[in-house]
């Protein structure tokens, strides 16, 4: 293995400074799939199921938005949205 891993530095001595970086960049994208595919193998299916879940909502009063100004409904947010895109449509123009 080491005579071959020396035949190929010194193969990539005769090749000019742009294609040594492109070889480089190629050797790094490789090593770079090789870890992330090792990582994808490591972890089991409900490792990754635990690892990317959301817990689940248990009180939905959590989504209460206090902020909200009592003296504005809902049909005035649409007509503000309505008026928002009717301009940006019109400066799009």
């Amino acid at each position: 293995m080491q005579m071959k891993l020396q035949d190929l530095i010194d193969a990539s001595q005769d090749l000019t400074p742009v294609e040594q970086i492109q070889l480089l960049n190629a050797l790094t994208r490789s090593l770079y799939r090789l870890q992330m595919n090792r990582q994808r193998e490591a972890m089991s299916p409900d490792s990754v199921h635990a690892f990317n879940r959301t817990p689940p909502v248990t009180d939905l009063s959590s989504f209460i938005a206090d902020f909200w100004p009592e003296n504005e409904s809902a049909d005035d947010l649409n007509d503000f949205i309505h008026q928002q895109r009717q301009a940006d449509y019109s400066a799009d123009l």
